[in-house]
């Protein structure tokens, strides 16, 4: 079973309503950059090649719903 942070979760649980980096960055009041590294730690974690990969990997790991 393939494990993020709660952080991570809540980021792709973002990307997955549709939102950029840079909004997440907004919402969550943290920099665009550390936005980035949380969404490359999971794409890691999934071995996902994209954002859209990414989220279909958390649907699949039930990692979002």
């Amino acid at each position: 079973m393939v494990r993020v942070t709660p952080r991570e979760k809540e980021v792709i649980t973002w990307m997955a309503d549709g939102k950029t980096a840079w909004e997440i960055a907004g919402i969550l009041t943290l920099s665009e950059h550390t936005i980035r590294n949380h969404i490359e730690n999971a794409r890691k974690k999934l071995q996902a090649d994209n954002s859209i990969h990414l989220i279909a990997a958390a649907f699949r790991n039930h990692i979002i719903s």
